[in-house]
């Protein structure tokens, strides 16, 4: 299972900068901002660093889960003998996530973390390889280097895989009643 999700959001103004690490659709809230002070075009800020956690309970996330399947792209999935629709696997999602209990918990590893432009900034800290299986939170650091003066903006997309909660979720996913059709039957198999 792996998600493309954005994390933070950096913005710069001037030779001033700042990170707000925002919601990942798979979290609720923010997870810090950090305040750069002013850095002269040419040099570098010293990092900065918030922590980012690493597992959340169904309940905390459920209306962020159910917004991002809303607003994923689903094509049809063409098995040869079956067609599982774009609509069919949007409602599959949605009645999974329905089934997930409240205090269940999800975590992640980070697999990578890169800026989304390549602005003026850089990006470190042991998130990267990170797992909610094994540790609570990574820290992500953030060093501000402008080249010219003015407003930048940026933003953190990570790539996740699923480690904790997987088995509730293949669970979820399997007491779905699915309706697959034949390609050349509106009959449902």
């Amino acid at each position: 299972m792996r998600r493309i999700a954005r994390v933070a959001a950096i913005t710069a103004i001037a030779a001033v900068a700042t990170v707000v690490l925002a919601a990942a659709p798979a979290y609720a809230g923010t997870f810090g901002t950090l305040n750069f002070g002013t850095a002269p075009v040419g040099s570098s800020s010293a990092p900065q660093s918030a922590s980012i956690p690493l597992t959340t309970t169904v309940g905390a996330v459920r209306t962020q889960l159910a917004a991002a399947i809303d607003a994923t792209t689903f094509t049809d999935i063409n098995l040869v003998l079956v067609v599982v629709t774009a609509d069919e696997q949007r409602r599959v999602a949605q009645d999974a996530l329905a089934r997930l209990a409240d205090d269940q918990v999800l975590g992640y590893r980070i697999d990578t973390a890169t800026l989304e432009h390549g602005t003026d900034f850089s990006l470190g800290g042991d998130c990267v390889g990170a797992d909610g299986a094994i540790v609570a939170a990574c820290t992500l650091t953030a060093v501000f280097t402008p080249t010219v003066d003015g407003q930048r903006v940026d933003g953190v997309d990570v790539g996740i895989t699923l480690t904790v909660g997987v088995a509730a979720v293949v669970d979820a996913l399997a007491a779905c009643r699915c309706r697959i059709l034949h390609p050349r039957s509106s009959e449902a198999w």
